[in-house]
């Protein structure tokens, strides 16, 4: 059955890309405005939407990308907002819930296509090819997400403390900007080689595309958190 092609949401991909960015960044205010729970409940969200969207593929400012960056993104920039409102220790137990999310849902995948459609059913061929690549995407985004999660963690610690907690936005960018780095680099090698068509260009940029996204997120976050207090007891 022939792929039916839907029209762009925002017109260009681009338009899409930025208000994706600026959704993820709002969302995750939200999040903060629910409590503690809902913020680590998001970032794994981000985590497992972005290791299931990894495997489609867009031209973004001329680029070759894949379309999750975003989800990277917030999911990072979750991590950092449960350390700036919750502390270190609750930004370590979302890493870990995150990872449990994850787990859940890579065995889920699998069960779901272990179930035998009937002859009527026209949605099983198309979660085959999807879901069947879960095992090692997941697989390796434990392992790649462990690294440059709690490589997020240092670096906004090291940069609160080098430049001051009064400069926010610029210590989250930073952080997320190069754990992300070593984020793209990693996962692209050890999960998308033989899957998408330029692994240099999905490692070069994804990059830039996630630099970009983090610069259109975190201004937005940053502006919404004057105006937000932690709940401490949720």
């Amino acid at each position: 059955m022939a792929c039916k092609l839907v029209a762009p949401l925002f017109i260009t991909n681009e338009t899409t890309f930025i208000v994706h960015s600026i959704f993820i960044g709002l969302f995750a205010i939200g999040a903060v405005k629910l409590g503690r729970g809902a913020l680590t409940a998001f970032m794994a969200v981000c985590w497992v939407l972005g290791n299931l969207f990894v495997i489609t593929q867009a031209n973004l400012f001329g680029l070759n990308v894949v379309t999750s960056d975003g989800f990277a993104i917030g999911a990072s920039l979750s991590l950092t907002l449960l350390q700036e409102y919750y502390g270190k220790q609750a930004a370590k137990n979302g890493i870990l819930i995150g990872f449990y999310m994850a787990f859940f849902f890579v065995i889920m995948s699998q069960v779901h296509l272990a179930y035998i459609p009937m002859l009527s059913d026209t949605t099983h061929q198309h979660f085959i090819p999807l879901l069947e690549r879960m095992v090692r995407i997941v697989g390796t985004s434990f392992l790649v997400a462990f690294i440059s999660m709690n490589l997020n963690l240092f670096l906004f610690g090291f940069f609160n403390k080098l430049f001051g907690k009064a400069y926010f936005s610029l210590n989250a960018l930073l952080s997320i900007s190069l754990s992300q780095l070593v984020d793209t680099v990693l996962f692209a090698v050890l999960a998308l080689s033989g899957n998408v068509d330029s692994l240099l260009h999905i490692i070069l940029f994804s990059c830039i595309v996630k630099v970009i996204s983090a610069s259109i997120s975190i201004p937005v976050v940053s502006l919404a958190r004057t105006y937000i207090k932690a709940h401490r007891t949720l």
